[in-house]
């Protein structure tokens, strides 16, 4: 092989390289399992923030943390979570713009949608009944 067609075939190669090279674009999402219920009780303290959000408008006197759980996901990869009554959560982040993350959100059972979410802001979802009560999931990305 001649040195200029050895140095060409060394250029594709480089030239190659970033594509081959990309970074994977990695998404935390961090997902929090709660059971409000009319039982009495405590609001745990990682719940707290939720039951600001929600004691106005919902009726429960105790919000305990079930399930604390934080998902690494690639673009389109699913990431699963199964919850206490035996059902699963699927998640599935599908674009990211600026600080806002598009997820697909399949409740088993209860829910299938999209969610529009915001970096460090958290969305809640009230899921099956359980118990004495009902299923809080909560989403927060973090990227």
């Amino acid at each position: 092989m001649s040195r200029r067609s050895l140095a060409a075939f060394a250029l594709v190669g480089l030239l190659a390289l970033p594509a081959a090279a990309q970074e994977v674009e990695w998404i935390r999402l961090n997902l929090m399992v709660t059971h409000a219920s009319q039982a009495p009780g405590p609001i745990d303290p990682p719940a707290a923030e939720l039951h600001k959000q929600l004691h106005k408008d919902f009726r429960y006197q105790s919000l305990r943390v079930l399930q604390l759980e934080s998902l690494r996901l690639s673009m389109n990869e699913i990431g699963k979570l199964r919850l206490p009554n035996g059902r699963w959560v699927r998640v599935r982040p599908l674009n990211r713009a600026g600080s806002r993350l598009l997820v697909a959100v399949e409740v088993e059972g209860a829910l299938a949608t999209d969610l529009r979410l915001r970096n460090h802001r958290k969305v809640s979802i009230g899921s099956h009944r359980y118990k004495d009560g009902t299923l809080v999931i909560t989403f927060e990305p973090d990227f």
